[in-house]
């Protein structure tokens, strides 16, 4: 009767022992195909406006617009980032926005001013970090 025991024991434990192995693989699947999805979402998204960042403030759309209607194109330009990037981009991105407008009012009253050259330096500064938190997010070295 023992051995019987033994082996209903070792038949339950070998079941159980599946069920949480196919379940356990299960969540890493979905996790796997998750994290590709996202990588896939935010590659797009990057891509997409990695040109604009570093030539925002000669877009010819956006020029012309008041401040409210520049910030509203921007995050128009911007959403997908915003919306699928991590909290340190979203922060690095509306920084970005702040001191574009900041420099665009800077080009047009004092382009070769102190101040200008300040702000210039600081967006460069600003989308180097943009660019390695992209890349960083992307897993690129």
């Amino acid at each position: 009767m023992e051995l019987y025991s033994r082996i209903i024991e070792l038949i339950t434990a070998l079941g159980l022992g599946a069920v949480i192995g196919i379940f356990i693989k299960n969540r890493l699947d979905v996790r796997r195909k998750e994290r590709a999805r996202l990588f896939t979402s935010r590659r797009e998204a990057y891509k997409n406006i990695i040109g604009r960042i570093n030539n925002l403030f000669l877009e010819p759309d956006t020029r012309h617009l008041s401040d409210s209607e520049r910030k509203l194109a921007m995050n128009t330009f911007f959403s997908e980032a915003l919306l699928l990037g991590s909290d340190q981009l979203r922060d690095q991105i509306e920084e970005f926005m702040r001191k574009n407008i900041a420099y665009d009012h800077a080009l047009r009253s004092d382009p070769e001013g102190e101040s200008t050259a300040k702000l210039d330096q600081e967006l460069d500064d600003i989308i180097e970090g943009i660019e390695s938190t992209m890349r960083r997010e992307l897993g690129i070295r």
